[in-house]
């Protein structure tokens, strides 16, 4: 892309590069307008350029991999020349399109292809939720270190990330097990943070963790607090909020 036409481009580009930003592109999908190519006649349903919901459509497909993939685009100038198209907000169009491999910006420098699963988790809210809430019950034992072989690109991509989270004031990572509950030890994060938003970060960082770490095992997200944090009292976060001087307080 030789520039950016709006906020999606931006986050897409962003996204592409850094895995950190990839939280925030899904998020700045959800909030905005797509267009998309058609075939046959116009629509009729069509309120300031925008189509409206549950609108019949003749969408083309492309093949990716010997699938066909539904298209759509962030701007104009990401479409093939003369196509005529549509303009639909986001959500709207991954509802419409529920069960489909879809593509954006397909043939262009940036672009991303969606799984059927990973559309359904965008619409229901569960790519941004923890894969599954753990609560021990009180006897467990847990077995806590470091990890042999650290996670660095991993540690670096959530430091990025937190890094626009004002809330929370530092992390630290480990590798537990707790009988019971784990079959194989697990990376955990631990963020020290308010509770309020804690399970929308822990929902961004598992974003994160499937691009970085692959299938490289779980990873678990847990909060800790200033004046109780236990194991992690003796070790150095990998994040920690920058304090400003008062200097960028004062006439930042």
């Amino acid at each position: 892309m030789d520039g950016y036409s709006n906020d999606l481009e931006m986050a897409l580009v962003a996204g592409a590069r850094d895995e950190a930003a990839r939280p925030r592109f899904y998020e700045t999908l959800l909030k905005s307008k797509v267009l998309l190519a058609y075939a046959g006649e116009a629509p009729q349903d069509v309120a300031d350029g925008v189509v409206q919901r549950d609108t019949k459509l003749s969408l083309p497909t492309v093949e990716i991999n010997g699938i066909p993939h539904v298209p759509f685009y962030s701007s104009e100038a990401r479409m093939p020349k003369g196509q005529q198209y549509v303009s639909m907000l986001a959500v709207d169009f991954l509802r419409m399109t529920v069960g489909s491999h879809l593509a954006l910006n397909p043939g262009s420098d940036y672009g991303k292809a969606f799984l059927p699963q990973e559309t359904a988790s965008l619409l229901d809210g569960s790519l941004f939720r923890p894969s599954q809430a753990m609560t021990a019950k009180g006897g467990e034992r847990q077995l806590i270190g470091q990890p042999k072989d650290y996670p660095q690109a991993f540690a670096d991509a959530v430091a990025r990330y937190l890094a626009s989270e004002p809330a929370v004031e530092q992390a630290f990572l480990a590798q537990h097990f707790i009988a019971g509950m784990h079959t194989m030890p697990a990376l955990l994060v631990a963020i020290d943070a308010p509770e309020t938003g804690f399970e929308r970060i822990a929902g961004a960082i598992g974003v994160i963790a499937k691009d970085t770490r692959k299938a490289e095992g779980a990873v678990d997200v847990t909060r800790v607090q200033a004046g109780s944090l236990g194991y992690f009292a003796n070790q150095q976060p990998f994040y920690r909020r920058k304090k400003k001087s008062f200097l960028t307080k004062l006439f930042g």
